[in-house]
């Protein structure tokens, strides 16, 4: 007779568990959440050299490597740059600036000739050809202002 009632017991118990776990696991990630994943970010003198969502680069999958972009970034002759990267979700992460060091920000050295509105193209692995400054970045008008 035991016997008899201890596998319904054990199997009730089991049921239970199973129940138990399903209601604390989350049955799947939110899309938004990308914890480690890289995020790239464009931060110059025009914005404080902060990270900030509205510079945020979007991969271009249209590129043959990787690839990220800015879109629409108004940029004068003075105006300096670099692409950051930091590591998503994680709190006060480790910022990794493209290029690296010091002195190098690009429009530093007059790379800007006009003002206007450009895309920042950006790739993290440095396989950019020789027009690529430091062959991380390479900046495209879009719309220039004419000069004179």
């Amino acid at each position: 007779m035991t016997k008899m009632v201890k596998r319904p017991v054990s199997l009730l118990l089991a049921i239970l568990m199973i129940v138990g776990m399903l209601t604390i696991m989350p049955l799947s990630a939110s899309a938004e959440t990308v914890v480690g994943g890289t995020e790239y970010y464009v931060v110059g003198d025009f914005n404080k050299w902060e990270i900030s969502d509205d510079y945020k680069m979007t991969k271009n999958d249209a590129a043959e490597t990787e690839e990220y972009m800015f879109e629409n970034l108004a940029l004068t002759t003075t105006s300096m740059l670099k692409v950051v990267s930091i590591t998503a979700g994680v709190q006060n992460p480790e910022k990794t600036w493209y290029p690296d060091g010091q002195n190098n920000a690009y429009g530093e050295n007059g790379e800007i000739t006009a003002d206007g509105t450009y895309t920042v193209y950006f790739r993290p692995n440095a396989d950019g050809t020789e027009d690529w400054f430091e062959s991380v970045l390479y900046i495209a008008a879009e719309s220039v202002e004419p000069t004179g």
